[in-house]
């Protein structure tokens, strides 16, 4: 299980709803892939190493989102950080430590402050 220990940039959460928009299936899986990439832009980017957890070259994720279409969730985020709603993402060091011991968990959550 990943956690960093800076919070995820806005740009990067945006990446996290984008690649679960794209998801056909399971929000699980994305959540899996997104948490051993260490990043959601760098499944976007196509930039892995190999040696993750996952294997991410298998993921129908792979070069699914448009990067134009990151700048529409970073904009949702910041009106809803202004309203008091954080997003967290499986990135975030934040991030319910019970949910990341879910098969099935959510690969965001959005937080009442």
């Amino acid at each position: 299980m990943f956690e960093s220990n800076s919070p995820p940039t806005r740009a990067e959460q945006a990446a996290a709803l984008a690649l679960v928009q794209q998801t056909k299936g399971e929000w699980r899986r994305t959540a899996e892939v997104i948490e051993a990439s260490r990043s959601a832009l760098r499944i976007i980017d196509g930039d892995w190493t190999g040696f993750e957890p996952v294997d991410v070259t298998e993921s129908t994720l792979v070069r699914s989102v448009d990067r134009d279409e990151l700048a529409k969730y970073e904009e949702m985020i910041g009106a809803y950080e202004e309203r008091g709603v954080r997003l967290l993402t499986v990135l975030d060091a934040d991030y319910p430590k019970n949910l990341r011991l879910v098969y099935n968990r959510p690969p965001f959550l959005w937080v009442w402050c």
